[in-house]
């Protein structure tokens, strides 16, 4: 059998210790065949067994020992599983702070769409809070449960749970009532546990109301048949005893006592034992001869002396367990202190050195004494010069790098052109530290200098960190270690101060350096394979070569004029070059594709272009570099042109998502969703999604799919997530070469969401609403937009809604009310219109207008409309002949609005827009239009509002705002108030 059927097999039997050397066994296997996901799984077994039988401590080591390296993201599930444990164990000591800290640490990993696991979570909580004595928090954890529609059989023990905390509270009303409902509950389910638990709250509600007999016969019912008791019954039994007692029975407490103190014996719960032996010697003291209140008085200070000891044991626990944890904590703080000291001065004292080369030695000899690291390579992106334009021939072309091994340093420089695939290119693509274990991880990334992957030379860690200089990168060091963990917390601590100390002294050394430039040709050279680079000066109009670009032209010289240039382009495309001039002229990116006549032969090449501004915001330069492209390459671009003869639609994307959710139920399916939005910067490209399509195309190699006019869908099996990002950057770069502006965004199936659907409309949302990750707020918010448009639509579909009506006061007076939609079963939220799809807005504000006009009241009524609603009613001549006439808050510009505006003046209506859109009309328009008055909902700076203010007086307009300026007296304001509209004409009344 392999590893997965052996685990089914033992899992489905009773773990118990008889198995347990069978689950070592398979752990081992587990381990050896690197099997992490099944190694978890057997220890989570052994764990079971530790808890099943009773072994708390061994199943707390075990799972602390275990679980310490576990990839949250990667087994999220079975950390979860490993938190549950951990969880009941920390309960089951009564340590319910740890368990608390552990089930707020679940709730981040729980998947929200799980009702099943959510509720669990909150039941959790309520017997974590209960015995912290934290009631009023375990009660409302229990009312979520109920909230949510629990199943039955949760249901029924939620209901219990709940009135026995209202028992605890005193609150015998609300506890009857849960009873009844539990009892009802108990009894469709026929479930025995359920009714004796409730026998035995309604005992307690019996015993808080004094009618001992009733209580009693409950009891005596529980306990008729019971030979053995498990740790709740133990729990009913002592209840009983005490109700005894009360009643002064204490024949019956010793009789029932005597007969079950094996099973007491039996628990491994010192609570219930402690409480059952106090009855019973309670029971046992006042069944001896003598006067009583002798015997009760002794019996009462033997409790408070063993009240007092207890107390003062858990007081000697706690801050034993304090000073432990805080010496602890100072000798780790102390150790990390003076590594981090040791490891400054060791750094500091090597970086006497002068020299480039001499510093480098000496700072990584010293270092590897701290950190026992194999290699450290160095790689120097550009050296410092005093010149306006670096030295192109000298700096620009390659890279320096500095490799040290085994007491040596070797340099060498490395083209650009050579560095696609190494860790360079993915510290300059990520810029950000690189940690890499490839014990974990078989990533195939390439080392610079050997052109082989790491995990051929048999490297096992790897650390890379950027060295920056005024935000931007301008060197980068990568250690590697073929034996020690370098990517452990206080290795990676000691090599990022030494980094930094390093990066100081480099920037010394090249203090000069001309960054921005630098940052420019790494973008340039490694977006593209180059022929070669050269430098365009715009005043003198000449091309400044390297060595590779002037060999390919056929020319001796590394400078051209771009008239000479010029004369070495086929007739055919010359007209190219003027466009290439007009983009220059523009001062903007440009790529463009031609054919040069070069030693006789015709060569087509695509340039590219950058232009470079100085810190002032002047053009220097443009950074170029002119790329060839082959006879083969020609042919595939000749592929891709008949492949996207036709764009595929919306239509095509849903075929495809029906055939992808066939393939869902595989355990191993992933998919990964990229979703774009576009926009012109200037005039429309002819075939532009073709153009679009072909692009995507070469950098994701996947089918293109548009919905609607600006937007575009990827779907990919692709499921790393630093391929991703290095897709979303080219996407971003190639689409704003070509004149457009783009928001991408990417999302994952399974780990995002449930259904294929869901990843869309996800996705969706994210682009509509510009959420560029889906962290908790976009999720929340995508919630909400989706239960809040449901709600809408269903509200439309009635053609019925309640108004809320929400007071407008001019200087303390009330004066009006804004009305608005009461949406049932979703929070009105403040920003709550810009989450209704566009549709369901327009559908309801006619809702809205038509409600108002049926009800017919008096009250003078404010109603935000946008201009896509009052622009359809106008064609369906809705305003003509009406009596009531609201006035209208208008929010949304449209080429049309100023027409729209003219025409509702006319029938004398007031008007009122939104500050956005107000700021969109220009000095004609305001002019002509004569609005009423502006709302205003943003908080503005003060030289705004005393421009809005002025503007204000001199158009007469009135002002509606979220609160009373005190600068404008023609201001109207809102509360937070929301009133239906009985209270609200009732209030109107009383104000007259």
């Amino acid at each position: 059998m392999n590893i997965r059927e052996i685990y089914d097999q033992l899992s489905n039997q009773e773990l118990s210790l008889e198995i347990f050397n069978q689950v070592i066994t398979l752990r081992n296997e587990c381990k050896i065949t690197n099997n992490y996901e099944y190694f978890y799984l057997s220890t989570l077994l052994m764990i079971d067994i530790y808890i099943n039988e009773g072994l708390f401590d061994d199943a707390l080591t075990l799972a602390n020992k275990s679980f310490i390296d576990l990839d949250k993201t990667v087994f999220q599930k079975i950390y979860v599983s490993v938190l549950d444990r951990l969880i009941y164990i920390f309960i089951q000591k009564k340590n319910h702070r740890r368990a608390f800290i552990y089930a707020n640490e679940k709730r981040l990993y729980i998947d929200n769409n799980n009702q099943d696991e959510i509720n669990r979570w909150y039941l959790e909580n309520s017997y974590i809070y209960e015995a912290l004595g934290e009631k009023h928090k375990a009660l409302t954890n229990l009312l979520t449960i109920l909230s949510n529609n629990p199943e039955d059989n949760l249901k029924v023990i939620i209901l219990g749970n709940i009135t026995k905390l209202y028992i605890d509270d005193g609150d015998m009303t609300n506890a009857q009532n849960y009873l009844e409902e539990t009892m009802v509950l108990s009894n469709q389910l026929k479930d025995k546990d359920s009714q004796t638990y409730c026998d035995y709250l309604n005992a307690k509600i019996l015993i808080k109301e004094n009618k001992y007999k009733f209580a009693l016969k409950l009891f005596k019912d529980i306990f008729k048949n019971l030979n053995d008791l498990n740790d709740e019954q133990i729990n009913y039994l002592n209840e009983f005893c005490k109700l005894l007692l009360l009643m002064e029975d204490y024949q019956s407490v010793k009789k029932y006592s005597d007969f079950y103190l094996k099973s007491v014996e039996a628990s491994n719960d010192q609570f219930l034992k402690k409480d059952f032996y106090k009855n019973y010697l309670k029971a046992s003291i006042l069944l001896l001869p003598g006067p009583k209140e002798e015997v009760m008085k002794l019996f009462n200070y033997t409790e408070l002396v063993e009240k007092e000891i207890i107390r003062s044991h858990e007081e000697n626990i706690l801050e034993a367990n304090e000073d432990d944890k805080q010496f602890e904590l100072n000798e780790k703080l102390q150790k990390t202190i003076t590594s981090m000291e040791n490891t400054i001065n060791m750094v500091n004292l090597a970086m006497v050195k002068v020299g480039e080369r001499e510093s480098l030695l000496e700072f990584s000899k010293s270092l590897e004494k701290i950190v026992p690291f194999n290699e450290a390579l160095f790689v120097i992106f550009n050296r410092a010069n005093f010149e306006l334009l670096p030295d192109l021939h000298d700096s620009f072309s390659s890279v320096a790098t500095f490799d040290y091994k085994k007491g040596r340093l070797y340099e060498r420089d490395i083209p650009y052109s050579e560095l696609d695939g190494t860790i360079i290119e993915l510290l300059i693509s990520g810029n950000k530290d690189v940690i890499l274990d490839f014990n974990d991880t078989a990533i195939p990334i390439i080392e610079p200098i050997t052109k082989t992957t790491y995990l051929h030379l048999k490297v096992k860690y790897l650390f890379a960190t950027p060295l920056y200089y005024d935000g931007d990168l301008y060197a980068c060091v990568i250690y590697t270690s073929t034996i020690s963990d370098i990517t452990t917390s206080e290795a990676i601590l000691n090599l990022k101060i030494a980094s930094k100390l390093l990066e100081s002294k480099l920037i010394n050394l090249f203090y000069q350096e001309n960054l921005q430039a630098q940052k420019d040709i790494l973008q340039t050279a490694m977006s593209n394979l180059q022929e070669g680079l050269f430098y365009y000066e715009t005043g003198k109009q000449r091309m400044l070569l390297t060595p590779e670009l002037a060999k390919f032209l056929g020319i001796h010289e590394l400078t051209i004029s771009r008239n000479d240039y010029f004369k070495k382009i086929i007739e055919i495309d010359k007209h190219i070059h003027t466009q290439i001039i007009e983009q220059i002229r523009e001062k903007q990116s440009y790529q463009f594709s031609y054919h040069l006549s070069l030693q006789g032969q015709r060569i087509k090449v695509t340039e590219y272009g950058k232009p470079y501004f100085s810190k002032d915001g002047i053009l220097k330069f443009y950074i170029c570099s002119i790329v060839k492209e082959d006879l083969k390459k020609e042919l595939q671009n000749q592929e891709i042109t008949n492949k996207f003869s036709t764009v595929l639609t919306e239509k095509d994307l849903t075929q495809k998502i029906q055939l992808e959710e066939q393939k869902a139920n595989d355990l191993n399916y992933r998919l990964s969703v990229i979703g774009g939005k576009y926009r012109q910067k200037g005039n429309l490209l002819p075939d532009l999604k073709m153009d679009i399509a072909k692009i995507l195309n070469q950098i994701t190699g996947e089918e293109i799919y548009f919905v609607g006019f600006d937007q575009f869908i990827i779907l990919s099996r692709t499921y790393d997530g630093r391929i991703i990002e290095r897709w979303l950057r080219q996407i971003n770069h190639e689409l704003s070469v070509i004149g457009l502006e783009t928001f991408v965004v990417s999302i994952k199936y399974p780990k995002d969401f449930s259904t294929l659907s869901d990843l869309m409309n996800i996705t969706q949302f994210m682009l509509d609403f510009r959420f560029l990750e889906l962290d908790e707020l976009a999720y929340k918010d995508y919630l909400y937009y989706q239960t809040l448009n449901r709600c809408v639509e269903l509200q439309v579909e009635k053609k019925d809604i309640e108004l809320l009506y929400t007071p407008i006061y001019m200087q303390n007076i009330k004066v009006g009310y804004e009305v608005k939609a009461n949406i049932g079963g979703v929070e009105i939220r403040s920003d709550y219109r810009k989450f209704i799809h566009h549709l369901n807005i327009i559908a309801l504000e006619k809702l809205i207008l038509w409600k108002l006009e049926q009800i017919g009241d008096t009250l003078v009524t404010f109603v935000r409309v946008n201009s896509d609603t009052l622009h359809e009613l106008i064609k369906q001549d809705y305003f003509a002949h009406k009596t009531t006439k609201p006035y209208f808050l208008i929010d949304g510009y449209q080429p049309f609005l100023i027409t729209d505006i003219q025409y509702l003046k006319q029938l004398e209506y007031r008007l009122y827009l939104d500050y956005p859109t107000f700021k969109k009309l220009t000095m004609k328009e305001i002019i002509e239009i004569e609005i009423d008055g502006l709302m205003i909902e943003e908080e503005l700076e003060t030289k705004e509002k005393e421009q809005i203010i002025n503007l204000s007086l001199n158009q007469k307009y009135q002002l509606v705002t979220k609160t009373m300026w005190t600068d404008y007296k023609n201001c109207l304001y809102q509360t937070d108030e929301l009133l239906s509209q009985t209270i609200a004409i009732e209030d109107d009344k009383q104000i007259e």
